[in-house]
C-alpha cells in the first residue's frame, strides 16, 4: 500500500523550547520520539544525513564541500521512492538550488519569504534603462503569462523595503505561508503519490517582531532585530565568554525565538489540516528539525548559535509522526537517530512503521560552520576542528580532531541538558561501529578535498546568508 508522507524541517527548532511551545503539534502527534538526535550541527551536512542515513565523513557534504550535486538521487531516501514524486520547498539557502540541493527532487522550489508568488520571482531578462527597461520588463512578464505576478511582487518588495526604515512590524512571516502556499500548489499538480520535504526558517536568525508572532510571549521592540551586531555579539559570545556582556540581547532573541517556534506550531498544524483536507489517499507527516540552537546556557557550554559545538542544545531535537499508521499512539523514550530517517520514510510511504530506535547514536560536525571571524592560527584549527559524539543510556562521549575529549552525563526527563561528569572516562571501543578512523585523518582528508578555488554566490544569495548571520 503506498501512501503520502510529509517532512517538515523546523530548522534550528531544539527540543526543550519545542515542547514549551509547540503543544498543539505534540498533541496532534500519534507517535512521539522524545530521544531523538540530529546528525550533525548545522543545515548542509544535516540535510544531507536526513536523505541518505550518512554521517558528514561518509556522505561527504560538510563544511569543505557544501555541494549537494556530489550526491543523487539514488545516494538519497529518494532512490528508493521510485513511485512517489520528489517534491521539495525551501526557505534555507543551504538546502536550495545555490548549492544543488534542488538536483535532488523531481521538482523543487526555492521559497523567497519577501515575495507572493514563489513561480514569479526569478529575474527577468531585461536591459536598458527608466521607461525603455519598463517596457521590456512588462513584455517578458507577459510573455511568461506571470504579469500581475511579477508586479504583485514588486510592489511588496518595493513596500517592504520602504517599511524597513519605519517601527513597525515587518507584514510577512520568513517564509512559512510562502511554503505552504507552495506546497499545496505542487501537492494539486501531482498525480499518485509523493513525498514532501519542506524546510521552515521561521525560527532561525534573523529574529524580528511580524504580524503574527503572539504578543504575550514576547515584549521586544518593533525596532530591534538580532541582525543588527550578530556576527560580531555572536563570535563576543563564543570567544570571550561575553554571555554576560550581551544578557538583554540573549534574552530579546530567546522571547523571539519561542514566540516562533508558537507561530510555526499554529502554521504547521493548519498545513497538516489542509494535507488532509485536499489530497486523496493516506499521508504521515515527520515533523523534526534539522539542528537546535545555543542559546549561551551553562549546558549550551555558554555557546551561541550552531557552530563550533555537538552540545544538547543543538543535537536533540523533537521528531513527532502525525497520522502514522499505527492503531493508538505511540510515546518511544529509546534513542532515534536521523541516520535513521529514510528507513522510517521508506517504510511510511508502504503504509508500515518500522522501529527506527536505537541503543547507541551518533552524531558528527566536519570543520567549522560558515560565519567564522578574523581568527588568530590557534582559533582557527580550534574553531575549525571535527568533533565527534556517541550516545548510550544516560553517557554521552565527545571528543574531536585535536585530541580532546569529555564525557557528559545526561537527564532523560531534561531535554537539551548535559554536564560534564565528575570522574573522566576513556573513550567507549564500540565508537568504531560509527567512527572506524581516526578523527585527525578524516579532518584532513575532508580538509584536502575541499575545491581550491574560492567559492563564490550571487548578490541574491550573499545578501540572504548576510540576513542568516552566516557572513
Amino acid at each position: 500500500m503506498q501512501q503520502n508522507v510529509v517532512l517538515v524541517c523546523l530548522d534550528t527548532v531544539r527540543k526543550d523550547y519545542y515542547d514549551e511551545f509547540a503543544s498543539r503539534l505534540a498533541e496532534a502527534a500519534n507517535v512521539t520520539y522524545e530521544q531523538c538526535r540530529s546528525a550533525s550541527a548545522w543545515s548542509t551536512p544535516s540535510h544531507a544525513s536526513i536523505l541518505t542515513g550518512e554521517l558528514p565523513n561518509e556522505h561527504g557534504v560538510h563544511t569543505h564541500n557544501n555541494d549537494f550535486t556530489t550526491l543523487s538521487q539514488t545516494n538519497t531516501i529518494m532512490g528508493d521512492l521510485e513511485d512517489h514524486t520528489a517534491i521539495g520547498v525551501s526557505a534555507n539557502l543551504f538546502a536550495g538550488p545555490q548549492y544543488g540541493f534542488d538536483e535532488l527532487f523531481d521538482r523543487f522550489t526555492a521559497v523567497d519569504p519577501d515575495v507572493l508568488f514563489q513561480d514569479a520571482w526569478e529575474p527577468l531578462n531585461v536591459s536598458g534603462h527608466g521607461v525603455k527597461r519598463y517596457v521590456e520588463y512588462v513584455k517578458e512578464a507577459r510573455a511568461k503569462g506571470k504579469l500581475s505576478k511579477y508586479t504583485a511582487n514588486f510592489l511588496v518588495y518595493q513596500l517592504n523595503q520602504y517599511l524597513d526604515d519605519l517601527p513597525v512590524k515587518s507584514l510577512q512571516d520568513k517564509g512559512a505561508s510562502a511554503i505552504i502556499s507552495e506546497s499545496m500548489r505542487q501537492i494539486r499538480d501531482t498525480d499518485g503519490p509523493f513525498f514532501l520535504f519542506t524546510n521552515f526558517m521561521d525560527a532561525h536568525q534573523p529574529h524580528y517582531s511580524f504580524r503574527g508572532l503572539d504578543e504575550s510571549l514576547h515584549d521586544v521592540p518593533v525596532t530591534w532585530s538580532s541582525a543588527d551586531g550578530f556576527h560580531d555579539i555572536k563570535w563576543e559570545i563564543n570567544r570571550a565568554d561575553g554571555v554576560a556582556e550581551n544578557t538583554e540581547f540573549l534574552e530579546q532573541f530567546k522571547q523571539l525565538y519561542s514566540a516562533s517556534i508558537e507561530y510555526l506550531d499554529r502554521a504547521v498544524l493548519e498545513f497538516v489540516k489542509r494535507i488532509r483536507a485536499e489530497t486523496d489517499g493516506d499521508t504521515t507527516f515527520i515533523i523534526t528539525a534539522d539542528h537546535g540552537e545555543n542559546l549561551g546556557s551553562a549546558a549550551d557550554e555558554y555557546m551561541f548559535e550552531h557552530t563550533s559545538s555537538l552540545s544538547e542544545g543543538l543535537l536533540h531535537v523533537p521528531m513527532i509522526l502525525i497520522d502514522a499508521p499505527i492503531s493508538g499512539s505511540m510515546h518511544v523514550t529509546e534513542y532515534a537517530s536521523h541516520l535513521a530517517l529514510p528507513e522510517l520514510i521508506r517504510g511510511l510511504a508502504h503504509g508500515q512503521l518500522p522501529d527506527v530506535t536505537r541503543d547507541r547514536v551518533a552524531s558528527e560536525v566536519v570543520g567549522l560552520a560558515p560565519g567564522g571571524a578574523d581568527f588568530t592560527p590557534d582559533e582557527q584549527r580550534y574553531y575549525d576542528r571535527l568533533i565527534r559524539t556517541v550516545y548510550e543510556g544516560e553517557r554521552k562521549y565527545i571528543w574531536d580532531s585535536l585530541g580532546d575529549r569529555t564525557v557528559y552525563e545526561l537527564d532523560a526527563d531534561r531535554p537539551c541538558w548535559q554536564e560534564a561528569a565528575d570522574r573522566p572516562e576513556g573513550l567507549p571501543e564500540w565508537k568504531s561501529e560509527f567512527f572506524p578512523e581516526p578523527a585527525d585523518e578524516v579532518k584532513s582528508r575532508c580538509a584536502a578535498d575541499e575545491a581550491a578555488e574560492e567559492e563564490s554566490v550571487d548578490e541574491f544569495a550573499e545578501a540572504r546568508l548576510r540576513d542568516l548571520g552566516y557572513l
